[in-house]
């Protein structure tokens, strides 16, 4: 039985290695677009985000105009989206509060 487990953990983990390999590929032969996220002035060491899609992380740059796939500019842009949100609705909490 610990052989099966172990039999079955290597092969989840091939698959999931196989699962990253293609969401690469896939990543680099997508249209690319540009995307500028600005300088955080409260966080200034604050250099990189960072946007994943199935086990693949793409840094961009805070303050440069960068090329990325598409899709994670869709990402990062629905993320920020929902934050400024939630931080809308967390400040009409806090003065409703006081």
């Amino acid at each position: 039985m610990a052989k099966q487990i172990e039999f079955d953990e290597q092969n989840e983990e091939q698959k999931a290695k196989e699962a990253e390999k293609s969401t690469l590929q896939q990543l680099k032969e997508m249209e690319q677009v540009p995307i500028h996220i600005p300088e955080d002035p409260v966080n200034e060491d604050d250099k990189v985000v960072v946007v994943g899609i199935n086990g693949v992380f793409w840094p961009i740059e805070r303050g440069k105009e960068t090329m990325v796939p598409k899709v994670i500019a869709e990402i990062y842009r629905d993320s920020y989206e929902r934050t400024r949100k939630v931080e809308k609705r967390m400040n009409s909490t806090d003065k409703e509060i006081k």
